[in-house]
């Protein structure tokens, strides 16, 4: 008897998310003026913010995330997309803020859920690294 394979899909999540955080560290050559990179930084904090949605609507549609966890979750994404489109140079301290407070209300165990842990990392990188940009910073 063989022993069970393991999933890939814990590994495809890791290579497509250490794919889409790669492109998150800088914007491309062609984007030359601070306005520019102020408006690619709150861009590719929305992708992110987008993608941790779509995960925890799956989440939840797979009853892998309880229905009160995941409304978190999207009730954080709908406002920090609102923030991000409403003023993409001054976002940074209102989402930053709001992901932790949402991260505060979400058991531990839902944070590192398979379905939402690559998000929850995305969200993290992206803030990590654009929130300078979008407060004036580095």
């Amino acid at each position: 008897m063989r022993p069970p394979r393991p999933s890939v899909v814990p590994i495809l999540a890791l290579l497509v998310a250490l794919v889409f955080l790669a492109t998150a560290c800088h914007p491309p050559i062609t984007i030359t003026t601070p306005q520019g990179k102020v408006i690619y930084a709150a861009n590719e904090v929305a992708k992110r913010v987008e993608l941790l949605q779509t995960a925890a609507i799956a989440g939840e549609a797979e009853g892998t995330l309880p229905t009160d966890v995941a409304r978190v979750f999207v009730q954080f994404s709908v406002s920090a997309a609102k923030t991000l489109q409403a003023l993409p140079a001054g976002w940074g301290t209102t989402v930053a803020v709001a992901w932790g407070e949402a991260k505060q209300q979400i058991p531990l165990k839902y944070l590192n859920s398979p379905t939402v842990a690559t998000a929850v990392m995305a969200v993290d990188t992206v803030l990590a690294i654009w929130l300078p940009v979008s407060t004036g910073g580095a």
